[in-house]
């Protein structure tokens, strides 16, 4: 029950201070690169632990490497799914996709394993 109240105070502080926060930062940060970065690492980990269920359900084996930890992002736990060939392959939302997907956004080749080592 408390981690149940616990959410809605943070979604509900999430949903009232970010365009504040973020218009603030556009005026005082000078390395807003960076600030970026680390809002999209955190978004991602956050991501990790919020697609769980559904990302355990649909892109990955029964033995495959699970998501929602809150330290990881989702590259990383595809990338161990891609090296241990547990990621699924059909369906429309699948493994596979979303490995490719992201190898192909990234300039770097190696996107989802690189992704590995940020988050040991």
């Amino acid at each position: 029950m408390i981690g149940f109240l616990l959410n809605i105070i943070a979604t509900l502080a999430i949903w009232v201070l970010r365009r504040w926060a973020w218009f603030y930062s556009l005026i005082t940060i000078k390395d807003d690169n960076k600030y970026n970065r680390d809002l999209a690492l955190a978004k991602d980990r956050y991501l990790n632990v919020l697609l769980a269920p559904i990302a355990n359900k649909l892109l990955i084996t029964k033995d495959g490497y699970k998501f929602g930890n809150p330290k990881e992002t989702m590259s990383s736990v595809i990338g161990k799914n891609f090296l241990t060939s547990t990621l699924t392959k059909k369906g429309f939302s699948n493994g596979m996709f979303w490995y490719n997907f992201l190898e192909k956004i990234d300039k770097k080749p190696n996107h989802c394993i690189r992704a590995i080592d940020m988050n040991v």
